[in-house]
């Protein structure tokens, strides 16, 4: 039985990340700070960051990162983008309509990311921290980015297990590694290389 529960939208009042630099540091309170002054017209995007769910602060920091890169923030609907994996409803475990996800777009062609999707594998659903699928030329790759915390990722063979039933190419990052700089970066560069890799 599926159990991720799934995001819901919430008021702006509600703001989700106020308490992020008590968690992570200085530094990451500045990133949300520079997040909400390129974003403080764009109550829509707001509405949208607001509803997503994560499982740790280094993975929300992870997405006020790729916010500052200044893609949209949409409604998706991955089975017609081209995913390969089957996303479904965490709780229900019916095909999912519509994730929402950061769209960014650049000389190479575009990537969707998406945060927290509940995917159908043979050991059942799984959450993946991040979904990105990298599109170009009518040819989309599935890739996923976790972000490896010890308390929940410290047995590395179940690790390469979940990885093996989730069935795509799974980037691992340690929480430490989220407030690096250029990591953002870093990670668009392997997601392009996984891309070329599979041409």
């Amino acid at each position: 039985m599926p159990t991720h529960a799934q995001p819901h939208q919430v008021p702006r009042s509600d703001d989700p990340l106020w308490p992020i630099a008590l968690s992570l540091g200085e530094s990451a309170g500045k990133e949300v700070h520079e997040l909400e002054r390129l974003r403080k017209e764009d109550e829509r995007f707001w509405r949208q960051f607001n509803s997503l769910r994560f499982d740790s602060w280094s993975e929300k920091r992870l997405l006020v990162r790729v916010g500052l890169l200044g893609g949209q923030m949409l409604g998706l609907r991955l089975n017609r983008l081209g995913c390969s994996i089957c996303a479904v409803h965490g709780e229900s475990g019916e095909p999912a309509g519509l994730h929402r996800g950061y769209v960014l777009a650049g000389k190479k062609g575009s990537v969707a990311w998406c945060p927290q999707v509940a995917v159908a594998t043979a050991q059942g659903v799984l959450c993946l921290d991040n979904l990105l699928l990298v599109s170009s030329r009518k040819r989309t790759l599935t890739l996923g980015v976790e972000v490896d915390g010890a308390d929940f990722h410290g047995d590395a063979e179940k690790q390469r297990e979940r990885d093996r039933a989730l069935g795509i190419p799974i980037l691992h990052l340690s929480a430490d590694e989220v407030g690096k700089p250029g990591l953002v970066t870093r990670i668009l560069e392997w997601a392009w290389q996984q891309f070329e890799q599979a041409a």
